[in-house]
């Protein structure tokens, strides 16, 4: 019974470990990876796991119904299982909406995507004009048509939605006839 005790508190050493290792890396300043509080929160679940296993074993090696000073382990180690799983689980949830802020949007890639071909277009413009002929004048004048009638598509969808993405999400439903109560029960 004593060996049991002793493999229940190494598994409560283990979550003190874990709790200062994340309050030390919380205190530093420096932002945690989302990598490493996933590796966090299952080294916390494999501890609980460890913890109860042995706790069964107590359990069923104990005759009659756990002491005052069993329970209080159990339910203690519940709730420091518990504080540190819900820090790590906002800590996950913090990390997720900073990378969901700084990652591009869809309007912004489209704006890079326009922009990307206008500088090919301009640069194919500069190559022609320097030739004179007018077959490249015509090719230069396509290009520029090409370019003016994409800004002004990007424009306007910015000015209807706010988004250069398009938003083809309307769609009809059908009608759907409701039976109509009269009032009685039947």
């Amino acid at each position: 019974m004593e060996a049991l005790r002793q493999q229940r508190g190494a598994a409560k050493t283990k979550v003190t470990k874990l709790e200062k290792k994340v309050d030390t890396e919380r205190n530093s300043g420096q932002q945690i990876s989302k990598e490493k509080i996933e590796v966090y929160l299952a080294r916390l679940e494999d501890i609980r796991c460890e913890f109860d296993d042995v706790q069964q074993q107590i359990n069923a090696i104990q005759v009659g119904d756990p002491t005052v000073a069993e329970a209080t382990e159990d339910e203690a180690f519940g709730d420091r299982y518990l504080n540190l799983k819900i820090l790590l689980k906002e800590m996950l949830a913090s990390v997720a909406s900073i990378q969901a802020e700084t990652r591009p949007s869809l309007s912004d890639e489209v704006l890079v995507r326009v922009l990307q071909q206008q500088s090919e277009l301009m640069r194919r413009f500069g190559e022609n004009s320097a030739g004179g002929d007018s077959q490249a004048t015509t090719s230069n004048n396509d290009a520029i048509a090409q370019l003016v009638q994409q800004q002004t598509e990007l424009l306007r969808r910015f000015a209807d939605g706010g988004s250069a993405a398009r938003n083809d999400s309307s769609v009809k439903l059908p009608v759907i006839k409701l039976p109509m109560f009269a009032g009685r029960t039947e």
